[in-house]
C-alpha cells in the first residue's frame, strides 16, 4: 500500500506483527508496506489488544481460519465502543461456524481453522463490518447486515469489496 509510513503514528499498524506471526510477508518502507499471506495460516496465538482494541475484529478473523486456538486479551474495554464488540465478534463467529467462549475477564478463545458462510449482524458498528467484510474475502457465503456502518470511517470499503470480486451490504461478502 502506497503512501502509508509503518513507523507513523497509526495504531492500527499493530496488525503487521500479528499477521507476521500468522506467517504473512510484510515488507515496510518508507510511504509504504506490502503484505502477502501465506498459502496457510500459521497456528492461532495469543494476542493482548489492550493498547490496540479496533483490532478485535481483525485479529478474531484471523483466528477463525488459523488452527488452533486464538487468544485474544485486553478487550474487556471493547464492551463500550460502537457496539458491545466482544459480543458482536463472538456472535458473529458462531454463526461461522467457530467455537468461540467468552472468559469472565471477557477475553475470547477461538477455535480456528474450519469457519463457513452465515449472516453476520455487525450491530452499526463500523470496524465489524471491516472485520467480517475482510473474512468474507476468504469464506464464501458470508453475509453481512449493516454493512453499510463501514461508511463511518471508511466510505469507499463497500466498493472496496465490490472490486475484490464481493459484495457487502445485507448481501453476500
Amino acid at each position: 500500500m502506497q503512501g502509508l509510513d509503518a513507523a507513523g503514528p497509526q495504531a492500527d499498524l499493530a496488525i503487521l506483527p500479528i499477521l507476521e506471526s500468522y506467517g504473512a510477508r510484510v515488507e515496510r518502507d518508507a510511504g509504504w508496506i506490502s503484505v502477502q499471506g501465506p498459502s496457510r495460516l500459521a497456528a492461532g496465538g495469543t494476542h493482548d489488544l489492550t493498547a490496540n482494541p479496533d483490532l478485535i475484529f481483525l485479529v478474531g478473523a484471523l483466528g477463525a481460519c488459523a488452527p488452533g486456538m486464538t487468544r485474544i486479551g485486553g478487550v474487556a474495554h471493547t464492551r463500550a465502543k460502537e457496539s458491545d464488540r466482544v459480543a458482536v465478534l463472538a456472535a458473529g463467529l458462531a454463526a461461522l461456524g467457530v467455537p468461540v467462549t467468552v472468559g469472565p475477564d471477557h477475553a475470547l478463545a477461538i477455535e480456528g481453522g474450519s469457519p463457513r458462510g452465515g449472516l453476520v449482524r455487525v450491530a452499526g458498528d463500523h470496524r465489524a463490518a471491516f472485520g467480517f467484510g475482510v473474512l468474507g474475502l476468504a469464506v464464501p457465503g458470508i453475509a453481512l447486515r449493516g454493512a453499510a456502518a463501514a461508511s463511518k470511517s471508511q466510505p469507499g470499503f463497500l466498493a472496496d469489496l465490490a472490486a475484490l470480486g464481493r459484495e457487502g451490504s445485507d448481501s453476500q461478502v
